[in-house]
């Protein structure tokens, strides 16, 4: 873990100094931690994540030795300090797979992810929650390239109450962009690029018809045609999908038993979802600031209560 924290504040051209001034540390201490002479508690480490604009998953990953094919070039002495850097991230991470170690997060995030690259870095920390026996269900959005899709046809998009109204038109391009982004997020999750925190990774991605779905019908005077919503989710597939080591993952779109296909909304998915599998959490990656207290804090955890 040190060796890692010391490689993202050297990158970011960041002293040691300038670090434990952010995070409110000694520098000696931050030092020994780097060096792997002092152990990080978990609000320490929650500091320097955010100080160094990453997260604890993704140190974490960044901290799993990786072994060149050609292990000749490794002598002793370095061999001994990979077995002794992987005790030390093993033991952090005990907690971690203590505590998660066969439940089921879904996590729900918007296509600007994929459009804007950052679903590369999710990766990471995809992959270490898969390695912790995590079962995982991703559940993504589509809106920017749905709005691309429809900007390039020339069709103007169409809203009421803030619900997409779906015309024929309109679903042949949340069709095409939801298909798009699922392809994007398969093939980067399965990416294996040698001396990345995916090195290794063997991640299956499962995908089906788990969403059945219904119209919205007409609101307020306006037909919203192709736009519905959750009617049931097929929570014994997906259990079986996750039985098999699998990730499943979910387009924001609805299948009738008449065959007609219905644009979804990502939050509506991901809860019903989420409520159906009984999941332990239920996580949004959003491009807001999060919900924050009366001086401006971001809260980190909220319980049902104090959100009401």
């Amino acid at each position: 873990m040190g060796i890692a924290i010391r490689n993202e504040r050297k990158a970011q051209g960041l002293t040691l100094q300038g670090l434990a001034e952010k995070v409110g540390a000694d520098a000696g201490n931050l030092s020994r931690i780097e060096r792997g002479e002092l152990g990080c508690t978990e609000v320490l480490l929650r500091k320097i994540s955010d100080a160094l604009a990453t997260t604890p998953a993704r140190l974490y990953a960044a901290s799993t030795p990786h072994v060149s094919d050609n292990a000749a070039i490794y002598n002793s002495a370095q061999q001994s300090f990979f077995a002794k850097d992987f005790v030390n991230w093993f033991r952090s991470a005990t907690p971690y797979i203590h505590a998660f170690g066969g439940r089921t997060f879904v996590i729900a995030f918007g296509g600007e992810i994929v459009d804007e690259k950052q679903f590369i870095a999710l990766t990471h920390d995809l992959n270490l929650l898969a390695s912790l026996e995590v079962r995982l269900v991703l559940v993504h959005g589509a809106r920017p390239q749905i709005e691309a899709r429809l900007k390039r046809d020339k069709l103007t998009p169409a809203f009421h109450n803030g619900l997409r109204v779906t015309d024929d038109a309109a679903m042949e391009a949340v069709k095409e962009a939801n298909g798009a982004v699922r392809v994007e997020i398969e093939a980067l999750l399965s990416m294996g690029i040698a001396n990345s925190p995916m090195a290794g990774a063997d991640i299956r991605v499962a995908s089906g018809n788990f969403v059945t779905a219904k119209p919205l019908g007409v609101r307020d005077g306006v037909d919203l045609q192709h736009t519905g919503e959750v009617r049931k989710i097929d929570a014994i597939g997906i259990q079986k999908r996750l039985d098999d080591n699998a990730v499943v993952l979910l387009s924001p779109l609805g299948y009738s038993p008449t065959g007609e296909a219905f644009n979804l909304s990502l939050e509506d998915v991901a809860v019903s979802t989420a409520i159906a599998l009984d999941a332990d959490k239920l996580i949004f990656l959003m491009d807001s600031a999060g919900v924050q207290n009366l001086r401006g804090e971001l809260l980190r955890e909220m319980t049902a209560e104090k959100a009401k």
